[in-house]
């Protein structure tokens, strides 16, 4: 299925989507009981469903186009007359509510003891974003839910869990003695300077492996180097268990740091798998929308979907940056508080080296300590529907000395609740990226 041109007057000031043209990454040795040997990665495929001058002719605003969230309502009101309003319209519908509250003096007391004003509380706005392609995705954003009782401390913790992993000093973990404690794929591991595969002892599939760094035990201490050689490791793995298994294609990663992100082992690691029949549910869930989105002209495939996402955040001034042809970007609606998306096309390389430089920046920019990550890939399979972008969804989890949990029923069941704008986020990562502008 090829990628159709972009609606007449359409121009792109967007970051880039992309398609994983190329090949999975890097050969790597592999160590088998009896003995190693090399593995030779597979040559280049992929579905062309995104075209790839596309990407070339990609800009990076500046600035973005309006203030916040709460600006975007009145351009979707009353629009200056265009295709990417329109596509704008297409993608997502926003809804401003207003309400009032009235505060008992107890309450009231309490506001003002705290610094917080209480007129702000009295006098309410909300912003609504639906995404109208997968509805899963709409969120409800009110700046005044980082003000609550019991909210985690502004600010940035790393330094204390520097302080706590250096004097962890790599014994708790197994992680920290792969060869030994950490079972193998059958066919053996993967292993370069930076990283080093391991099969998890309670699998979710068929293919579910694991890429450990090897020259760190503290995860907000990795290295550019150190994801390079991660992300190169991940795509060797698919390859090596594609060769393995013709029916399992799908690829996808996922990552958590601390145990307030999810992650079990605290050594840092990837958790990779490769599904037969569909991606991971989620990941199904936006290959699904891609496939059945239509441009408001009635045209549209699944690359155009990917195409628009991309150049509508873009155009909005929500870019972050970029490295070769991988971009980052703040979504308009996010899985949790706050969310960056990285899509692009080239090298397991290419990955690692935004994927570090984003982290880095939101480290620095934002705050953040533990974060849940997950990537999809192109399929294996060259002649069957896949996701034809490389997609990665870093989100911001709770921090690591918090006492209160991050995620809720709304998150869980019903609409995410954000306090952080995303046109704010944008304009301070972007301060801080270490890349392309």
């Amino acid at each position: 299925m090829a990628g159709k041109a972009a609606p007449s007057g359409w121009v792109y000031a967007a970051v880039a989507v992309s398609l994983f043209v190329a090949g999975y990454g890097v050969g790597g040795r592999v160590g088998r009981p009896g003995g190693p040997n090399i593995y030779t990665p597979r040559a280049q495929h992929a579905r062309v469903l995104v075209p790839p001058e596309f990407f070339n002719s990609i800009e990076l605003p500046e600035n973005s186009l309006v203030a916040s969230v709460y600006s975007l309502p009145g351009l979707l009101k009353d629009p200056p007359a265009g295709p990417r309003h329109a596509t704008f319209a297409g993608l997502y519908d926003v809804l401003i509510e207003k309400t009032d509250m009235a505060i008992p003096s107890g309450m009231l007391a309490k506001l003002q003891a705290a610094g917080k004003d209480p007129n702000s509380f009295r006098s309410q706005s909300i912003v609504s974003i639906f995404d109208l392609v997968r509805p899963g995705e709409s969120i409800a954003h009110n700046k005044l839910r980082a003000q609550r009782f019991g909210n985690a401390a502004a600010g940035s913790d790393r330094q204390a869990i520097e302080e706590h992993f250096d004097a962890l000093k790599c014994k708790q973990p197994d992680f920290c003695d792969v060869v030994n404690l950490v079972g193998a794929e059958t066919w053996g591991r993967l292993e370069d300077k930076g990283a080093v595969t391991g099969s998890n002892m309670a699998k979710l599939g068929m293919n579910h492996g694991l890429v450990i760094a090897k020259n760190t035990f503290q995860p907000m201490r990795l290295t550019e180097s150190d994801f390079v050689a991660m992300f190169e490791v991940t795509m060797a793995w698919f390859d090596r268990s594609y060769a393995a298994n013709k029916a399992a294609k799908f690829p996808v990663m996922c990552c958590d740091t601390m145990f307030k992100g999810g992650a079990s082992q605290l050594h840092p690691h990837f958790q990779v798998f490769l599904r037969q029949k569909h991606y991971s549910s989620k990941w199904e869930g936006i290959s699904n929308a891609a496939y059945t989105y239509r441009r408001p002209d009635g045209s549209g495939s699944a690359g155009a979907y990917y195409m628009d996402t991309v150049a509508t955040h873009v155009w909005l001034g929500l870019a972050i940056g970029r490295v070769a042809s991988f971009v980052s970007y703040v979504p308009l609606t996010a899985a949790s508080g706050g969310e960056i998306i990285i899509m692009g096309q080239g090298s397991g390389a290419d990955i690692g080296r935004i994927f570090h430089k984003t982290l880095e920046a939101a480290y620095t920019a934002l705050g953040w300590t533990a974060v849940s990550t997950s990537c999809a890939f192109p399929s294996m399979d060259p002649g069957s529907e896949g996701i034809p972008v490389t997609m990665c969804r870093l989100l911001q989890r709770q921090k690591y000395s918090s006492e209160v949990n991050d995620i809720s029923a709304n998150e869980l069941l019903a609409t995410t609740s954000v306090s952080s704008d995303a046109f704010e986020l944008a304009r301070q990562l972007r301060t801080h990226f270490k890349g392309e502008r």
